[in-house]
């Protein structure tokens, strides 16, 4: 139908989609419905079949055909060929003639035929018939007796002549409702009208009940639906409609899980795998990638690692991919479940992760780096996160966790939505939104300089030691009165010693609903005496006119660091 097909990434409860559209069968007075379900790409062990919340050991009349989506599955048998169902309810009537106030009057009924078309290239047609009332006579003893009803079904090509199919001669003696259907060949494959007359004139008895509907036209190729070069993961189901079920089958729902590589500790293997590792390397490599990517370009040692990481932290992805998404961004869900980022080197997929480190790769300091600038988070935190998320403890239902803010005493009013994909069990969930507090908490400052190709050791995700400008004390405060280039005009005179190095501290706001902005610091070309123009070193945001400003000696501080991100400059092939 169009849709993308759903990649199961872990453990979870999904309603997958009709990967054929279901139809109705008629066996007898009996309505079944017909359904093929695609939970996604193989292979995926599927479990716990329900119709909405109930079980499907709780339904009569049940047959059911899975295909866990594995090379060599055969096809199902419960949905062989298409079949495309209009659904119409069109009562088909033959009134008789009547004068302007209702009255009945002599001469013939008045024909009425219902005309539809079937879909493009149909081998077959059927049309559906319901007696929703049934179909019956009353005798004035009480006795009900049988009523009839002719049905005509003619056929024809667009603009061709009329050819009769059938003319179905339906009796019966009974009030509960029932259908009838008739199944043909057409001539040839194509597009064909059909009209469906009702050939017995309209009763005027009340004790007599005929009413039928036109309920369904159903188009018929032989061709088998599902046409995909992977394996599909699906659900056949044929299932008898009735007071247990409302004539629909759309809510249909299985716990799935998907086999992928997963580590261990001494090889990847087939498995059960929930882990963001597994899951990692499921995106990069499995059904849904239209460009699967070798072993050769893949980092196994640092995937192993991180496998082995997740695992001792008890961090799971449980997810379905049901829309269209990029490469980067699925990988980047699954990282953020696992306390990590995606990196691609140019050449081979790794991971980096976010623990504590040791080892420093790089001291970076004025000597070796340039456009040191220093920028400030100042937030006004809310009194919690709110997280929504399929509770995996209560049937995978929709829940919604409010986490407190740390330190947060008393009732929760104020709270900001914090999105956790792939997290289902409500302990991981207050323990990463927590952690994500700890992250707004302590990694306040982002640090920006330059450093030349030839020097750079440190890449993304390096633990670093950075001496870096800070202000050791404030002399004078004033606000900006114009900027130009690297220079910015005071509203006031200030005096400073050439022989001292000075810095500027000032506010920088990302956008105008920025109301709070980023505190930078910024180094001073050298100047002498009493001015009110400053020169600025290095490339960072100038204050807007209108700025406070603060001018004060510089000192330096000596902080351990995480990369967060390595940009190449614009001008860096000069």
């Amino acid at each position: 139908r169009g849709e993308p097909v759903p990649l199961v990434l872990g453990r979870h409860r999904m309603a997958p989609p009709l990967a054929a559209p279901s139809y109705s069968e008629i066996v007898g007075d009996d309505h079944y419905i017909r359904a093929l379900f695609c939970l996604g790409y193989g292979p995926l062990n599927i479990s716990d079949l329900r119709i909405g919340d109930t079980p499907l050991s709780e339904f009569e009349d049940v047959t059911y055909e899975l295909r866990e989506g594995r090379v060599g599955d055969a096809p199902v048998s419960l949905y062989p060929r298409q079949v495309l169902e209009e659904t119409l309810g069109v009562e088909l009537v033959r009134p008789l003639p009547r004068d302007s106030a209702g009255e009945v009057i002599d001469g013939d009924a008045i024909s009425t035929p219902v005309t539809r078309v079937t879909a493009t290239d149909s081998a077959s047609a059927c049309v559906i018939l319901s007696f929703s009332g049934g179909l019956f006579k009353v005798r004035d003893s009480g006795d009900v007796t049988t009523a009839k009803v002719e049905v005509r079904i003619r056929q024809r090509q667009a603009g061709g002549v009329w050819d009769t199919v059938k003319t179905l001669n339906v009796s019966a003696a009974t009030r509960t409702g029932f259908y009838r259907q008739h199944k043909w060949s057409l001539p040839s494959r194509g597009r064909w009208e059909i009209e469906v007359t009702r050939m017995t004139d309209e009763t005027t008895s009340t004790q007599t009940s005929d009413r039928v509907v036109f309920a369904v036209l159903q188009s018929v190729r032989p061709e088998y639906p599902i046409n995909m070069s992977k394996p599909l993961a699906l659900i056949a189901m044929r299932v008898r409609a009735s007071y247990q079920l409302n004539g629909r089958l759309d809510n249909v729902n299985a716990v799935v899980q998907r086999e992928t590589k997963d580590w261990t500790g001494s090889a990847w293997t087939p498995a059960l795998s929930r882990n963001p590792a597994s899951a990692y390397l499921a995106a990069l490599q499995g059904p849904s990638s239209p460009f699967p990517v070798p072993d050769s370009a893949i980092d196994f040692d640092a995937l192993a690692e991180w496998h082995d990481f997740c695992a001792a932290k008890g961090l799971r992805y449980d997810a379905v991919h049901e829309t269209a998404q990029s490469l980067g961004d699925m990988l980047a869900a699954i990282a953020q479940a696992g306390r990590a980022s995606p990196r691609h080197d140019g050449v081979t997929w790794s991971i980096v992760i976010d623990r504590p480190q040791t080892l420093a790769v790089d001291h970076l300091s004025a000597r070796n780096t340039s456009g040191f600038t220093w920028q400030r988070s100042f937030t006004d935190p809310p009194d919690g996160f709110r997280v929504r998320f399929s509770d995996e403890t209560n049937d995978w239902e929709p829940a919604e966790r409010i986490i407190p803010w740390l330190g947060h005493t008393g009732d929760v009013g104020l709270t900001e939505e914090l999105a956790l994909p792939g997290k289902t069990h409500p302990d991981e969930i207050w323990r990463e939104a927590r952690r994500r507090m700890y992250e707004v908490t302590h990694r306040a400052e982002t640090y920006t300089l330059t450093q030349d190709g030839a020097t750079r050791v440190a890449t993304r995700g390096d633990l670093v030691m950075g001496a870096f400008d800070v202000l050791d004390r404030s002399l004078h405060a004033a606000r900006v009165r114009a900027v130009e280039g690297r220079v910015i005009a005071l509203d006031m005179p200030v005096a400073l010693d050439s022989a001292t190095e000075y810095g500027l501290r000032y506010r920088v706001f990302e956008d105008d609903d920025d109301a709070v902005g980023t505190s930078v610091v910024v180094g001073l070309r050298p100047v002498a005496g009493e001015t009110g123009l400053l020169s600025l070193r290095g490339q960072t945001q100038m204050p807007d006119p209108g700025a406070l400003v603060q001018i004060g000696p510089l000192g330096q501080e000596a902080l351990a660091m995480r990369v967060a991100e390595v940009m190449p400059l614009a001008d860096c092939a000069k």
